[in-house]
């Protein structure tokens, strides 16, 4: 091997590696985080409200439990909570409230770049809730699509007392409200 092919393969190499470097590159400066209805978790609160009030929502800072200190956006039938951290997003948002969790899954991991969303049931006091859920690399999001799939109607009953929701705590009252799918954003630490 001469010189000359010594050198033409080193520069072969060295190309094919600032090549590799630079896709990897330009692929994080792409990258953009998951963004529903114009906002996502790298927004400042207050820039999601305008956006969101942007698209005509009326927004308002929660002042009781369980999610005091959050915001609550409502436009119509669309809503949405945000914290810090984390925005819930109800069906209506989607326009896919009569569609099956599984498929709404599929669809949002279509849409967005997620891992394979794992399914996962769980219980509370109120009944049998479904999740699937799917994380997004470059930002640490993760996105789920969740609902309360089997009410324990005895035990809200129980809860009641005299029979009304009113006589709920405020979060079984929002609870309830998982009998429509809702997509949960977070951001993971």
């Amino acid at each position: 091997m001469s010189n000359q092919d010594t050198i033409t393969r080193k520069h072969g190499i060295s190309v094919w590696i600032i090549a590799v470097i630079s896709l990897l590159l330009s692929h994080s400066a792409l990258a953009t985080p998951i963004t529903i209805e114009g906002i996502n978790l790298e927004m400042p609160s207050a820039d999601r409200i305008s956006t969101l009030q942007g698209l005509h929502y009326d927004c308002a800072l929660k002042q009781s439990p369980p999610y005091k200190g959050y915001w609550t956006c409502r436009n119509g039938s669309k809503k949405i909570l945000m914290g810090q951290s984390e925005i819930y997003f109800n069906c209506q948002v989607f326009k896919n409230c009569l569609s099956r969790i599984a498929e709404i899954a599929t669809s949002l991991r279509q849409e967005y770049p997620l891992d394979a969303m794992t399914s996962t049931v769980f219980y509370r006091q109120i009944g049998r809730f479904n999740w699937y859920c799917g994380n997004e690399a470059s930002y640490g999001d993760r996105l789920c699509v969740q609902k309360l799939v089997k009410t324990d109607h005895q035990m809200i009953d129980m809860m009641r007392g005299a029979g009304e929701t009113a006589g709920l705590d405020a979060l079984t009252q929002f609870l309830l409200a998982f009998r429509r799918p809702h997509v949960h954003l977070k951001r993971n630490s």
